[in-house]
């Protein structure tokens, strides 16, 4: 097989059947997720490098006589697995959504956090760097960003004029508190955020790469979360970071995509988002990686916390 995207989309679908579109959700749903806005076009372009990548990773186990190989990936936090308890149950976010109202700081544009993206961390076809990369962005009183990327002892540092750096929500620290104004711009960044909380989750942590949202905008966003039922709270919980935070979480699998949990870490005592997690629960499908395995990780660094 030569073509390593026909190899990838092959190995994501283990029954072969010739469904391109069913191929192509499988690959935003895994590599990706659907973003509308400014920012929309660099992070496809990051997309299309994951899709070479992870196909370069599953061509190893696809090649007949090639031994299969499986990748490192960051510890799997055992806490956000557990089966939680349905936000019916719980008054988790009703809670921590008050406690954020009453949090007195001023929020701020800008935020700092680490990440870790299996589809961005491939360095070979069987190796992966479980080094995070670290990222800051921050807008001085001109409107000038600066955006900063630094891995192991590489940095990279990019200087945009007011008006170029591209944000998924443009309002900035203008964003409205009230919920259902508040949903109607995260559907708008995310458009299956609708129906899905998996995508709200996506959208809320698009939010926090931006900036450190407001007290009421805060509370705003957790009252919008408490209104999807397929959320599960899974109580105290201890991130990455070893920060005790509430875990929240959602199973996302159909037939377009291999099981995955969706998970946050909310501060309790400002509402502020801790992490945000993504990995694969029952099936790696023809991905080398064992299972329970994190396909991405965000640690993030409120001015709150």
């Amino acid at each position: 097989m030569s073509d390593p995207i026909v190899a990838l989309r092959l190995a994501l679908d283990e029954r072969f059947e010739p469904d391109p579109l069913r191929e192509e959700l499988s690959l935003r749903a895994i590599l990706s997720s659907e973003r509308k806005g400014k920012s929309a076009l660099p992070r496809m372009a990051m997309a299309s490098v994951a899709i070479l990548t992870l196909a370069l990773i599953c061509m190893t186990a696809l090649t007949p006589g090639a031994p299969v190989a499986r990748a490192a990936t960051p510890p799997v936090i055992h806490s956000l697995l557990t089966k939680g308890r349905a936000l019916s149950t719980s008054s988790d976010l009703a809670r921590v959504a008050q406690a954020a109202r009453l949090s007195d700081d001023a929020g701020h544009l800008g935020s700092r956090y680490d990440a870790w993206y299996l589809n961005t961390r491939v360095e070979s076809e069987v190796s992966v760097s479980l080094e995070p990369e670290m990222n800051e962005v921050s807008f001085d009183d001109t409107g000038r960003a600066i955006a900063t990327t630094t891995r192991g002892a590489q940095e990279e540092r990019r200087l945009f004029q007011p008006g170029e750096y591209a944000l998924v929500f443009p309002e900035g620290l203008s964003l409205p508190s009230d919920p259902a104004a508040l949903a109607a711009i995260l559907e708008r960044a995310h458009p299956r955020a609708a129906d899905s909380a998996a995508e709200l989750l996506v959208a809320v942590a698009d939010l926090n790469r931006e900036q450190t949202p407001t007290p009421a905008v805060r509370a705003g966003v957790l009252t919008v979360l408490a209104r999807h039922p397929e959320l599960i709270s899974l109580g105290r919980v201890e991130d990455r970071r070893g920060r005790m935070g509430l875990g929240f979480a959602v199973d996302s699998a159909d037939a377009n995509t291999l099981p995955t949990r969706v998970a946050v870490v909310i501060d309790e005592k400002t509402g502020a988002l801790l992490s945000f997690e993504k990995m694969l629960t029952r099936d790696a499908g023809a991905l080398p990686v064992e299972i329970p395995a994190v396909l991405a990780y965000e640690t993030f660094y409120p001015a709150t916390a």
